[in-house]
């Protein structure tokens, strides 16, 4: 696959089959996330937290429904694997910057999922469910100091989705100057 058809396959899922991804491809998928640029050269500042078992997503997800007032909903739609990227002492100087490098570094590994065959999706709504909860923030064991900020869950989709997006040119508003 080209890299505009990846970009064309790249989709939202919402709704995974209780199927485990091979570990193998998360590897692959993780180290997309760290060819990502660094935001400010320091990639101390950033780690990736590969959550995979299921008492901690299923914390997970039960604290987002109640913080989402939305009880016995599934806000992580099932996903088998819950990928958290933190970063170090995040602050008002450094919040853009951290923000753009974890958005980079997820859409790394979005692209990555398409080009592994598998489905994922861009959650962070679920980042003020993890960071409201202090038995969810210790299951996660971070490194002292890190905040989780973005994250993306991936797995096996319940259908395959065969067709690629087909957007027409500038869907998002443009200028010239």
């Amino acid at each position: 696959m080209d890299y505009v058809d990846i970009i064309r396959n790249r989709k939202s899922c919402k709704d995974f089959s209780n199927k485990q991804v091979d570990s193998t491809i998360i590897d692959r998928v993780v180290q997309a996330g760290n060819l990502a640029p660094i935001g400010m050269g320091n990639p101390q500042n950033f780690h990736i937290t590969v959550v995979s078992t299921p008492q901690v997503l299923d914390m997970i997800d039960l604290k987002a429904s109640e913080l989402f007032k939305v009880p016995n909903s599934h806000p992580l739609y099932g996903a088998t694997t819950l990928i958290i990227i933190s970063v170090y002492e995040i602050n008002d100087r450094n919040k853009m910057t951290y923000g753009c490098t974890a958005g980079c570094i997820a859409e790394n590994m979005l692209l990555s999922a398409v080009n592994e065959g598998i489905a994922s999706v861009c959650m962070t709504g679920i980042i003020r469910a993890i960071n409201s909860n202090e038995d969810i923030l210790s299951e996660l064991n971070l490194p002292n100091g890190f905040t989780p900020v973005f994250s993306v869950a991936l797995g096996i989709p319940t259908e395959t989705v065969t067709e690629p997006r087909m957007i027409e040119n500038n869907i998002i508003s443009r200028n010239d100057i």
